[in-house]
């Protein structure tokens, strides 16, 4: 016994040592998060578009990244918790500490630098390396078959934290709209791409959690961006400023897209066919051209697996059920002097755990958390008081 209880303690001591290791990469990762963002603003404050700063940031930055991916001591792979030494992460092993949430504020950095430099969304099988392997290609892998993003780290920082930047570059670019004849143009495709991530998250099924609240809040991002084209539309027309009013084709096509408002038009019968059929070719114009701009297939494979992982966690809390009823059930026979009620009981609660809940906690590890360690938990606490009361003859 007492060398149980030393393994314990000395497994105690090992995860306080990694969860440790993990708060002091998340820090590391956090500051030259902010190292970027202080380069870039003095770029734009000073001018100077060749500074090396940024180089060297986003270097630094890619490098502790990619080293925090590949290192297996970063993550609570607890499928594999009784192996000596752990030769592979489980792909859905949750990270340690808060380096879940410095993986999403790397995503969100790339994926804002992305849109900066092409127009468009960062795609789930794109590799923004730059030089390095395992970077920011959530579909990739490294050398443990671990996947770079998460799901939900794709969600809430490369689509939810990018329409949020965007709302804030904006912003900053409308102040300078006069002088920045691309300003309005950017702030045209910026609205059509929040408004058209805004409709493909509307298609998930959130529930109630940290990734519902941020969900909720891409809407105000859109308002956002939309008063901002609302003001420089007014400074235009009264300010006299016609070079605000973008009319090249592209930015038409934009307008159009996701436009429910339609001009009712009197005429014959065959205008109406033609006016209806051009609208329909605009709006398929529209899904085109949008689709260039957001990987909508890939979200919804996305959407996809996290229903699937939804249906999972709806089935093991319903399992999970039947098996904290037995384990209460044979404390209480224990309590009545029933010994052999309690052991056909606790191993019913051995069958639920080992048939019905195993497969599901080594697909998707973070379900172990909730309603499986409480029934853990019940099932040893029963396992104890049946072998105490074998051991004392109770």
């Amino acid at each position: 016994m007492l060398v149980g209880i030393d393994e314990l303690a000395q497994a105690l001591k090992r995860n306080d040592e990694r969860y440790r290791a993990a708060s002091e990469r998340s820090w590391e990762i956090n500051a030259a998060l902010i190292r970027c963002q202080m380069a870039r603003d003095d770029v734009t404050a000073n001018g100077d578009v060749t500074a090396t700063t940024i180089v060297h940031a986003d270097t630094h930055l890619d490098k502790l990244v990619a080293a925090t991916i590949v290192c297996n001591e970063m993550y609570d792979n607890i499928v594999h918790e009784n192996a000596t030494v752990v030769e592979a992460v489980h792909p859905r092993a949750p990270r340690l500490g808060s380096l879940g949430h410095k993986m999403e504020d790397y995503a969100r950095y790339k994926s804002f630098q992305h849109f900066l430099l092409h127009g468009k969304m960062i795609s789930i099988h794109a590799d923004l390396t730059t030089g390095y392997q395992y970077m920011l290609s959530p579909m990739a892998t490294s050398p443990q078959s671990r996947n770079i993003l998460t799901d939900e780290e794709y969600i809430s920082g490369v689509c939810i934290g990018l329409c949020h930047d965007l709302a804030k570059h904006c912003v900053q670019l409308a102040s300078n709209a006069v002088r920045n004849t691309m300003a309005v143009p950017f702030i045209n495709t910026s609205r059509n791409a929040v408004s058209q991530i805004l409709e493909e998250l509307l298609q998930f099924d959130f529930r109630n959690g940290p990734l519902r609240r941020k969900y909720d809040s891409v809407k105000y991002a859109l308002k956002t961006i939309e008063t901002v084209l609302y003001e420089l539309s007014v400074a235009g027309a009264v300010g006299g400023h016609s070079h605000l009013i973008v009319t090249n084709d592209d930015t038409r096509l934009n307008d159009n897209i996701g436009s429910e408002t339609k001009k009712m038009k009197i005429g014959n019968n065959e205008d109406c066919e033609n006016e209806s059929s051009s609208n329909v070719s605009m709006q398929e114009k529209g899904k085109e051209y949008m689709s260039l701009i957001i990987p909508v297939t890939e979200i919804a494979e996305i959407r996809e697996r996290m229903d699937h992982r939804d249906q999972q966690r709806e089935t093991l809390i319903k399992a999970c059920r039947d098996g904290q009823k037995s384990a209460k059930q044979a404390i209480f026979a224990l309590h009545r002097g029933d010994g052999q009620r309690a052991l056909n009981l606790l191993q019913e609660c051995e069958s639920c755990v080992n048939d019905q809940l195993l497969p599901i906690i080594k697909e998707e590890p973070t379900l172990r958390y909730g309603s499986y360690s409480g029934l853990l938990e019940g099932k040893r606490r029963e396992r104890a008081t049946l072998f105490r009361n074998e051991l004392f003859n109770i």
